[in-house]
């Protein structure tokens, strides 16, 4: 198996090329604008490595599938607790687990620096009713995150059409991934 595999995806009408592989100075050639950058991933790796304060909060809540929605419902601001926080804090999303330990409810934090996931923490605790149990963030793979892998059902993108995960199936970045710059 090579190091390197080249996938070829044609996205909103415009070819697109990169380069996906593992290891050190693996180079990615960005067709848009003709550049070759090199991913340096041993300095991701690093425990010191991640600019922003990320984790994952655990609840162990006993009706999660009730839980979960609030996060959409907007506060006296209009915001959603999805929506909170602008570059301060993200609450990603509320995943609903069968987990092991009694965990029923993870929720995903991005935060600019541990103040910040602070704010977002009380946010969530107060709207959970519960302290959550904190797995902090050391080191990720792929770096930046938002490279990673998704995979959009047909069910899923009927609900909120985006245009950058149609058709539905495997898509070559996370939902967190930014396009536009």
């Amino acid at each position: 198996m090579k190091k390197r595999q080249w996938i070829i995806w044609l996205a909103a009408g415009s070819l697109v090329l990169a380069a996906c592989g593992g290891g050190s100075g693996t180079p990615v050639l960005d067709v848009a604008t003709a550049k070759v950058a090199t991913c340096d991933f041993s300095a991701a790796m690093t425990p010191d490595a991640p600019e922003r304060y990320r984790a994952w909060v655990l609840f162990k809540v006993e009706n999660p599938q009730g839980v979960a929605p609030r996060f959409g419902v907007p506060d006296d601001k209009g915001l959603t607790l999805l929506k909170a926080g602008e570059d301060n804090y993200v609450i990603v999303r509320a995943d609903v687990v069968d987990g092991n330990e009694g965990y029923t409810l993870v929720v995903p934090v991005d935060a600019a620096n541990e103040d910040q996931f602070n704010a977002a923490y009380e946010r969530l605790t107060a709207l959970v009713g519960e302290q959550g149990s904190v797995l902090r963030v050391v080191a990720h793979f792929p770096t930046p995150p938002h490279r990673s892998s998704t995979f959009v059902t047909e069910k899923e993108l009927s609900g909120c059409f985006l245009p950058e995960y149609s058709p539905p199936g495997r898509h070559p970045h996370s939902p967190g991934a930014n396009p536009w710059g």
